[in-house]
């Protein structure tokens, strides 16, 4: 498991993506290269330099890194089979419903009118490519500002560019911090307030659950909110 700081990328495909996004921020995949100088995966950008799944720029959290070919494939198979949970925990405008419900709009990706004149982005789209994205925990909440938010715990099922980014906000709750897709950018908010907190590997097994983190053999990583996020979590006003 590597841990990705806000700022940074991961540009490389993912079996999830028809191509990677690449943009100006510090690369994942060249802080692994010198890392691991002994890894002939972390040199190969065929097998993605290890990497077997990618995060927005500005989104914290955990990746998971492969540092053989052996392992990296065996993963791969483990995404292709839902074998591999990923939950995030993110802070979204005004008060989202609190029932448990999937959200399965497809996704569609717009690329920039002009190569290089600005970032691809997303759409809900009926021609989209099939996205799931679970809201499980909603905890509503008051901003320093009065501002009414919500705090959420989700889990996604594909990897879709800025899939719940755009999920939420499609939903009429995009993400404080993110004026792309419409969110409000108040000052105590240092950036999207998105994070990669948590990963489940699910065993090869027939009778494992893939709705259940509880299978024998599961293996879990867990990674709490980085500073700034933490920071601006403390500042709200939880509701009964």
């Amino acid at each position: 498991i590597v841990w990705k700081p806000p700022g940074w990328e991961v540009t490389v495909s993912d079996g999830e993506e028809d191509q990677a996004v690449y943009s100006s921020g510090p690369q994942l995949q060249d802080w692994l290269r010198h890392r691991f100088p002994d890894c002939p995966i972390a040199r190969d950008p065929v097998a993605s330099y290890g990497l077997v799944h990618r995060l927005d720029r500005e989104t914290s959290g955990m990746v998971m890194w492969a540092p053989t070919y052996q392992s990296y494939y065996a993963l791969r198979l483990a995404f292709a089979t839902e074998r591999v949970q990923k939950e995030y925990l993110c802070l979204c405008d005004g008060w989202l419903p609190q029932e448990p419900r999937l959200l399965d709009g497809g996704i569609q990706r717009i690329l920039p009118k002009e190569p290089g004149a600005g970032r691809h982005t997303s759409q809900v789209s009926s021609c989209g490519r099939r996205a799931r994205t679970e809201i499980r925990d909603v905890e509503h909440a008051v901003g320093p500002g009065g501002e009414a938010v919500s705090f959420v715990k989700v889990r996604i099922y594909t990897g879709r560019l800025h899939q719940i980014r755009v999920h939420l906000s499609h939903e009429g709750h995009p993400l404080v911090g993110d004026g792309t897709y419409g969110g409000s950018c108040p000052s105590w908010v240092p950036r999207i307030f998105l994070h990669a907190a948590k990963l489940v590997l699910l065993p090869d097994a027939p009778d494992a659950d893939p709705a259940s983190q509880d299978s024998p053999g599961a293996l879990q990583a867990e990674l709490p909110l980085p500073k700034d996020l933490q920071q601006a979590a403390d500042s709200l006003l939880p509701l009964a």
